[in-house]
């Protein structure tokens, strides 16, 4: 809406790019927006670099990352908050990527030169360095070049001018987004390669859940073809199913097709666009070229595509097309300040926003061989319109971890002291909830004492 201040993160390594970071800093201002750059981060340094630098990309509205030719950036060793050894660039960057915001990257040219001492440093980050370089560069976001700091000032003035006019435009129910959206890749992954989009950055490492995993799996043999893994935020359903699609699912025994994750996370994403990214996958024909189909056609050729082979597809975060997330702050909002009021008239809560899209969940129950995993905040009207789950539905309802896993989670982080105390206190405290016992990880951790 117009008049709103936006909040734009600044992302980069520092000891190369001090004035890079500060032209953009200028650039940000004379916008009317507020930067968000760890310089002025006033945050409790207790929290840690990473919490504290992830908090920041959560409470942006878009993000700006500066990549260096030859630079990777600070690899913080902490084996609960960076499992994979990243760099808090890459870091932020996956965590803005997975929030779905308006991603403006600005790569620095390849022919900018290196003195080959800082080049033998480098060395060995190099081919991260190219891996996220690589990641950045999706086509259909805003990308550019620069040589020096005020080449790249002039080029984020303009960038982010265009980027404030589409801010302030309210967008179109359903419409695709028209910043810089996240488009397919050239060429999708063949089958049975997976095919994610986008790849999910868990926050932590994946601790305990056997009893879901496990559920998973019979679910997986079972002849029910819809399975939902239904939460409250920070609860883990995200984590929990890409745990099980990447490590459980391919060792079943089941013969899948091809697996694929969508997340509805990701700005424009929506029924529409998981249609023609499914269908893309599974046949091997242009995103492109699909999309210039009509919905029905593209629906109809996937629900027999479906019907042919097992196909595994993970739906993450379905809550976003339904009524009840309809609004802008929906990823901040609490659950119980949103289920109740749609916005929409005559219009449940867990009603899709679009009537086509209930009715393809309608179908869903009927599309074996194939499986389809979903995790959603709220349970469609469509698969309960009775509250009870229609046949071919099987439901978990996700809780808190288990004490011992929770227990297992803080150990991981470092954190020592007596089990049974630590069980107690998660439990009463938390009830065990994976985002707050990570908090309480990290607080701990980087403690002063």
């Amino acid at each position: 809406m117009a008049g709103n201040v936006f909040k734009v993160m600044v992302s980069s390594n520092f000891r190369d790019l001090i004035d890079h970071r500060q032209a953009v800093r200028d650039a940000i201002i004379g916008q009317g927006m507020l930067p968000l750059i760890m310089e002025t981060d006033t945050a409790n340094p207790s929290r840690g670099i990473i919490t504290s630098s992830l908090a920041m990309v959560d409470d942006a509205d878009a993000y700006v990352v500066l990549i260096s030719n030859y630079r990777y950036g600070q690899v913080i060793d902490d084996p609960a908050l960076n499992p994979d050894g990243l760099s808090v660039t890459e870091l932020e960057f996956r965590r803005a990527e997975a929030r779905g915001l308006p991603l403006c990257i600005f790569l620095m040219g390849e022919d900018v030169p290196v003195s080959p001492r800082e080049a033998r440093k480098e060395a060995p980050w190099a081919d991260k360095l190219d891996a996220f370089r690589t990641r950045a560069q999706h086509p259909g976001r805003i990308i550019a070049t620069f040589t020096d700091a005020a080449e790249l000032k002039g080029k984020v003035i303009q960038t982010l001018a265009r980027l404030k006019r589409e801010l302030e435009t309210p967008p179109v129910v359903g419409s695709p987004a028209i910043v810089a959206p996240v488009t397919e890749p050239a060429t999708l992954p063949k089958p049975p390669a997976f095919h994610a989009k986008p790849p999910y950055t868990p926050g932590h490492a994946f601790e305990g859940r056997a009893q879901e995993l496990a559920t998973l799996d019979a679910w997986a043999r079972s002849a029910d073809p819809v399975m939902v893994v239904e939460a409250i935020g920070g609860m883990g359903k995200s984590m929990l199913t890409w745990q099980w699609v990447n490590h459980r699912a391919p060792a079943l025994g089941v013969d899948w097709a091809g697996r694929l994750w969508y997340s509805f996370y990701e700005r424009g994403a929506d029924m529409r666009d998981f249609k023609v990214t499914a269908l893309a996958y599974l046949t091997g024909q242009a995103p492109e070229t699909l999309a210039a189909r009509t919905e029905a056609a593209v629906t109809s050729e996937l629900n027999a595509r479906l019907r042919e082979k097992p196909w595994l597809l993970v739906l993450d975060g379905l809550e976003r097309v339904l009524a009840a997330y309809h609004r802008s702050d929906a990823a901040q909002a609490r659950d119980d300040e949103i289920e109740g009021d749609t916005g929409l008239k005559d219009r449940k809560p867990t009603d899709c926003i679009r009537p086509a899209d209930d009715d393809l969940l309608r179908l869903l129950p009927a599309r074996g061989p194939s499986k389809l995993l979903i995790s959603s905040r709220l349970m469609p009207h469509a698969w309960c319109p009775w509250g009870t789950d229609v046949p071919g539905v099987a439901h978990v309802a996700l809780r808190g971890l288990a004490p011992e896993d929770a227990e297992a989670m803080l150990r991981r982080a470092g954190v020592k002291g007596d089990g049974a105390r630590m069980r107690r206190y998660l439990t009463d405290a938390f009830a065990c909830h994976p985002l707050l016992v990570g908090f309480v990880a990290g607080l701990i951790r980087h403690a002063p004492w």
